[in-house]
C-alpha cells in the first residue's frame, strides 16, 4: 500500500533524516514522522512535523485515511515556534509496554525537543518539553531518544553547544507527567 507522505521537491533538507519509524508495542500499527516542508498551489504550508498510521493489519494492510492523518505542528509555547523552525533530524523510540511513542526533534535553528504520543489519549501531543536552543550542530544527530522497558519512563540525551563536552539527559516519568 504505497504512499506519498510528503512531496520534498520544494525542500531543502532532503540529506536529512527527518523521516522515522517505530511500531506500537500494543496494537502493531507502525507510527512514522517526517518533517514537510511541501508547498500547495507554490505556498509552503509550514515546517510542520507530520505523522501518518499504518496498519498492517492482514484485513486491511493500509495506510490511515486523511481524518487520521495527524498533520498539525505540536503545540506552540514561548520557547518553542513550530512555524519558525524546519524539521532536520528526528528520533522515535516505541514504549514496550503500551502505545505511547516519544519523538525527538532537532531544527534548523538548533532547537532539540521532545513530545510524547499517545494513540490511547485525545491530545495529539503531550509533554511537550524543548531542552536546548543551541544544540551545537544543526546538520547531524547528536540526540537520541528511548523507553525503559520496566518502569516506561522517557529518556532523551541531547548536546548543549554551552556545556562543552558533555551529553545531558532528562528523563519522563508518567507517573508524574514531569521531565
Amino acid at each position: 500500500d504505497a504512499k506519498l507522505l510528503a512531496d520534498g521537491s520544494d525542500d531543502d533538507s532532503n540529506f536529512f533524516t527527518d523521516v522515522n519509524v517505530a511500531y506500537m508495542a500494543l496494537s502493531g500499527k507502525a507510527f512514522v514522522v517526517f518533517g514537510d516542508l511541501s508547498a500547495s498551489n507554490g505556498v509552503v504550508s509550514g515546517h510542520l512535523l507530520r505523522c501518518q498510521i499504518f496498519d498492517g493489519a492482514l484485513s486491511t494492510n493500509r495506510w490511515g485515511n486523511e481524518s487520521e492523518a495527524m498533520t498539525r505542528a505540536p503545540p506552540s509555547s514561548a520557547t518553542f515556534d513550530a512555524t519558525a523552525s524546519a524539521v532536520r533530524w528526528t528520533r522515535i523510540a516505541s514504549d514496550p509496554r503500551s502505545n505511547r511513542i516519544i519523538i525527538g526533534v532537532l531544527t534548523d535553528d538548533k532547537k532539540i525537543w521532545t513530545a510524547i504520543w499517545d494513540a490511547d489519549s485525545s491530545d495529539l501531543w503531550e509533554n511537550v518539553e524543548l531542552h536546548t536552543t543551541i544544540a551545537k550542530y544543526d546538520n547531524r544527530p547528536q540526540f537520541s531518544v528511548s523507553f525503559e522497558s520496566f518502569s516506561q519512563k522517557a529518556l532523551v540525551v541531547y548536546s548543549d553547544s554551552s556545556q562543552t563536552g558533555r551529553v545531558l539527559y532528562k528523563i519522563f516519568d508518567q507517573a508524574t507527567s514531569s521531565w
